[in-house]
């Protein structure tokens, strides 16, 4: 009898008894694996330049609806803000001393921002440590960029073109949006999932996508003098557009690409 317990005890513990793959209820979190990958293999391809590009973290999301059956949430976010300073002359105190190096400073401001959603319904094939899964998705996408100005010159009557690092016309841009994207689609995806350990897996996935691409106007904010009178300045600089396209899509650091890798855990 003591044998047998011992035996039961070990066959409880080996591998093929562990049970390595989600349940109905069970949530998932995980992320891109595709930079750190591409950084590893560089390594050994004697690259030059090898960096770990986290420009667009992407967050994996995941709920089990049944053993077989989930819901699956991507989420990509990617905000910049890049602030540059420049020396400029200083015009009110050259007028006053030509022979004074006295500077300010003009400043510009470039704002990325880029938000990426996905949700899917996943269907899995197989019951191994290695599937497969197919199913439909949804998804959007939002992406801006906009510039800021500040002068360290004031515009004025008596100095409609002032000293400056980014302007040297009368009209002066203050604020500059030059894209305002909006995307959204429906598509196909296909992948694999392969469970290194009970409840961890590494997976990658495909999509095939029906996108839909509108760009918003896009403007300008200027200062100029008209008429012996600072004035503000509206003025539009694209319509806008849009664009219908088939595409694989990765919600990765480069967005248009056919694998996307990831890493999740189960609990």
């Amino acid at each position: 009898n003591l044998v047998q317990a011992q035996e039961q005890n070990i066959d409880v513990l080996t591998p093929k008894t562990i049970d390595y793959l989600p349940k109905a209820g069970n949530f998932g979190i995980g992320a891109d694996a595709a930079p750190v990958f591409s950084f590893i293999g560089n390594m050994f391809n004697n690259s030059t330049v090898n960096t770990l590009n986290l420009t667009m973290p992407v967050i994996y999301a995941k709920y089990y609806l049944s053993d077989m059956t989930a819901l699956r949430a991507v989420l990509g976010i990617a905000n910049d803000v890049k602030k540059e300073q420049f020396y400029i002359i200083d015009d009110a105190a050259a007028i006053t001393n030509p022979f004074d190096n006295i500077q300010t400073i003009d400043r510009k401001t470039t704002i990325n921002n880029d938000y990426a959603f996905s949700l899917a319904y996943q269907m899995f094939i197989g019951n191994k440590r290695l599937r497969g899964f197919y199913g439909g998705q949804f998804i959007t996408e939002i992406s801006s960029t906009k510039l800021n100005y500040s002068y360290g010159n004031p515009m004025t009557v008596l100095n409609p073109i002032p000293s400056s690092a980014y302007s040297f016309t009368a009209t002066r841009t203050l604020e500059q949006m030059l894209v305002r994207d909006f995307k959204v689609g429906v598509g196909g995806v296909a992948g694999f999932e392969y469970y290194i350990m009970p409840r961890l897996c590494f997976g990658g996935e495909v999509s095939l996508n029906l996108l839909y691409t509108k760009g918003l106007q896009t403007y300008k904010k200027a200062e100029t003098i008209s008429n012996g009178m600072l004035v503000n300045v509206d003025q539009a600089i694209m319509p806008g557009d849009s664009d219908f396209s088939i595409q694989t899509v990765s919600f990765s650091p480069t967005s248009i690409q056919n694998l996307g890798l990831y890493l999740m855990f189960h609990f």
